[in-house]
C-alpha cells in the first residue's frame, strides 16, 4: 500500500479528484500490496500494471457522504451536510478523540458487508489499491497539535497501533509524501474549491494548521525511513507573477512516484 500526502493537501488540489485504483501482485510476505494515490497519476500507476498487475478502479475509502465519517464531516465543519460550527476550532480539538473519528471512517471501509467490495476484499483478492490519504494524514493533522517531541511520538505510535492492531485495518507498504510549498498547496485548494462550488473545512481555511501538518509529515517521515518517502513536486523557486510556475508536470510526478512504487512491485 503506496499513501501520498501533500503539505497537509491531497494531490487533487494540484489537478484532479481522488479515487481508489487496483491492480494485482502481493508482496513478498503474501500479503496484499495496497498503494495510495491519486486520480490522473493513479491512471498513469495502472498503466504501468497492464497485463498480469492491471486491475480495476474500485473506490475503497468512504466519501464525504457515507455515514461513518458522520463525525469527520462535523469536525471539519462541512458546510455542505449543514455543520456551521462542528466541534469548534479544529485546532483545539483533542487530537485522540479527532483520529479516532477518521480511525472508524477507515474501519467502516476495510471491513464493511454493506457496500462491497471492502477494502479488505480487493487487498484479499490480490489487487493493488490505489487512493487518496489514509492513516497518516492523522500524523499531519493530529499529532502536529502536539508540541512536545517526546508526546507527539507518543501520539503517532498510538495512532499506528489503534488503527492496524486494534481496528486491524490494511498498512501501507509504501507511504508517498508529495512535498509542496504550503502557499502554494492553498491556492490550489482554494481554486479547487471555487471550482466545485464548495468551501474550505476546517483544516483548508487555517493556514497554521496546514504550515504545522507539513512540518509534521516531513518529520514523521524520518521516524519510518524504510516505508515513507518523500518527493518534491514542485521547484524550490518560482517567480512571484505565478506561484505555479515552479510545479512538476503530472508526467515527471509520475515518473518520480513509479521509481519508488516499482522496486516493490519487482519483489512481489
Amino acid at each position: 500500500m503506496v499513501e501520498h500526502l501533500a503539505d497537509g493537501l491531497s494531490l487533487q488540489d494540484l489537478w484532479s479528484e481522488p479515487e481508489e485504483l487496483t491492480g494485482r501482485p502481493v508482496d513478498q510476505s503474501n500479503r496484499p500490496l495496497q498503494i495510495q494515490h491519486q486520480q490522473r497519476l493513479g491512471h498513469a500507476l495502472q498503466d504501468r500494471f497492464d497485463g498480469k498487475r492491471r486491475g480495476d478502479i474500485h473506490e475503497a475509502i468512504p466519501p464525504d457522504g457515507n455515514s461513518s465519517s458522520f463525525f469527520v464531516r462535523k469536525y471539519l465543519q462541512k458546510k455542505e451536510f449543514g455543520f456551521k460550527y462542528g466541534y469548534g476550532a479544529a485546532s483545539n480539538v483533542n487530537p485522540y478523540g479527532a483520529s479516532i473519528a477518521y480511525a472508524l471512517d477507515r474501519f467502516d471501509a476495510a471491513f464493511c458487508q454493506e457496500n462491497k467490495p471492502n477494502l479488505w476484499d480487493l487487498l484479499l483478492d490480490g489487487y493493488i489499491v490505489v487512493s487518496n490519504r489514509y492513516t497518516q494524514a492523522n500524523v499531519g493533522y493530529q499529532a502536529s497539535k502536539i508540541d512536545d517531541p517526546a508526546e507527539r511520538i507518543k501520539f503517532i505510535e498510538w495512532l499506528m497501533n489503534l488503527e492496524y492492531k486494534i481496528l486491524g485495518i490494511p498498512e501501507p507498504n509504501l507511504v508517498l509524501i508529495l512535498d509542496l510549498d504550503p502557499v502554494i498547496a492553498r491556492e490550489l485548494k482554494a481554486r479547487q474549491r471555487k471550482g466545485q462550488n464548495q468551501s474550505l473545512d476546517a483544516h483548508e481555511s487555517n493556514s497554521q494548521i496546514l504550515d504545522k501538518a507539513r512540518e509534521t509529515y516531513l518529520e514523521a517521515a524520518k521516524l519510518f525511513p524504510d516505508s515513507w518517502v518523500v518527493v518534491g513536486v514542485a521547484t524550490k523557486a518560482h517567480p512571484a507573477s505565478d506561484m505555479l510556475a515552479g510545479l512538476h508536470s503530472r508526467e515527471v510526478v509520475h515518473n518520480m512516484i513509479w521509481a519508488k512504487v516499482k522496486p516493490i512491485l519487482d519483489k512481489a
